[in-house]
């Protein structure tokens, strides 16, 4: 079911003169959208594979915790020119987490949070066609609206990255925080060859050198995935072996994921001498961009070999070959994926509730989180050991 969201004039207007010329509809589900629509802004804007139609079709049903969809989306006369994601959410586990990092005692969020729209993704917020960039504070009004009539104590964006948006949100009164830093790799290679001989000498050495070690002790990276199970196993493994609670990334999850997006699946595995699966980075091409959302590690094996390097090479190296434009690395482990070429992306918060005893606990909340993300290199996401 689709619903146009009721907005008042003065809402539109506060919005911005652009706004008035769009309309913001409230979807309840992705699959009640045409997929294509859906899909060809998302392209057509650089979105990622977080943005796309079957990530959130998949989402809807098997996401951790308690939410349901509110997906705000922008249109011009007949025609899809925006999509903003979001879930109001009732419980989820790496918002209950963020909100327990250094919150005010008065701060106690009485009801569901709207959020577009994921703590889990590696980015989030509105898409827009590049002729309509009006459509953006259309759907901020949309969200707002929504917001309104779903009765969400606040409402915001996750993981956004900075820009022009973020700083418009800033003036519309947002808290906002950096929470995480993603590691992207902007591909301007045209082939592996010339990826290597752009490296410093003694770098390009070392790393071939770990990647050398890897395979001459017998172990097989390659392109593809294991099998289902075994790759929850081992992404389950490595969070226990860092203390996380599997119910971040529950296995009915990661099987709907895993299943869902295989069309677009890019995932690397390691396997030792015997052909066991030690290893996995799973990820996902959308348009012209690589996401490896997700690692899982046999820690025993670990203390014996470590075949990252030579995963990360191989990544690198396919995405060059399949002509991608961005590689996003994830979170974590930001010394070593610098060297592979990516730079530090950081991941902003932004929330606001429109009332301003509420607010001013939310900046300083957001503050706190600020300060957090500044002494903890990685953000939430070591903090919380999370993938």
């Amino acid at each position: 079911m689709t619903v146009t969201v009721p907005g008042t004039a003065s809402q539109m207007l506060a919005a911005g003169p652009d706004a008035l010329i769009y309309r913001a509809e409230l979807a309840t589900s992705a699959a009640d959208v045409n997929a294509d629509d859906w899909d060809e802004v998302v392209l057509a804007a650089g979105g990622s594979i977080f943005h796309s139609h079957a990530w959130h079709v998949c989402f809807e049903r098997t996401a951790p915790g308690s939410m349901s969809a509110a997906h705000v989306l922008a249109y011009h006369g007949d025609q899809l020119v925006g999509v903003c994601p979001a879930y109001l959410i009732d419980s989820c586990p790496r918002l209950s987490y963020a909100l327990s990092l250094d919150r005010p005692a008065a701060l106690d969020v009485g009801g569901p949070v709207l959020l577009a729209h994921s703590l889990a993704a590696l980015d989030g917020g509105p898409l827009t066609l590049a002729a309509h960039p009006g459509a953006l504070r259309a759907l901020d009004a949309g969200l707002r609206g929504a917001a309104r009539d779903l009765g969400a104590w606040c409402y915001g964006y996750a993981n956004l990255s900075p820009g022009p948006f973020s700083g418009w949100l800033l003036g519309q009164g947002y808290a906002t925080a950096t929470v995480a830093i993603s590691y992207r790799v902007p591909v301007s290679w045209n082939s592996p060859e010339e990826y290597w001989a752009s490296m410093r000498s003694r770098r390009k050495q070392s790393l071939r050198n770990a990647r050398n070690r890897t395979l001459s002790a017998g172990w097989q990276v390659a392109s593809g995935p294991p099998e289902r199970d075994e790759a929850i196993g081992l992404i389950h493994r490595l969070l226990v072996a860092y203390g996380t609670p599997t119910e971040l990334l529950p296995g009915d999850f990661l099987t709907a994921v895993l299943r869902d997006l295989a069309p677009c699946e890019r995932s690397v595995t390691a396997r030792d001498p015997s052909g066991a699966a030690r290893a996995v980075f799973t990820g996902w091409r959308f348009g012209e961009h690589l996401a490896m959302w997700l690692a899982g590690l046999d820690s025993a094996e670990l203390d014996a070999f470590e075949p990252y390097h030579a995963m990360l090479a191989l990544v690198v190296e396919a995405a060059i070959a399949e002509r991608i434009k961005t590689i996003d690395l994830g979170r974590a482990n930001g010394d070593i994926k610098r060297r592979y070429g990516a730079h530090p992306t950081p991941l902003l918060l932004a929330v606001r509730s429109g009332q301003p005893d509420r607010d001013a606990l939310l900046h300083l909340w957001c503050r706190d989180l600020e300060r957090r993300s500044h002494a903890v290199l990685n953000g939430l996401e070591t903090a919380s050991r999370c993938c």
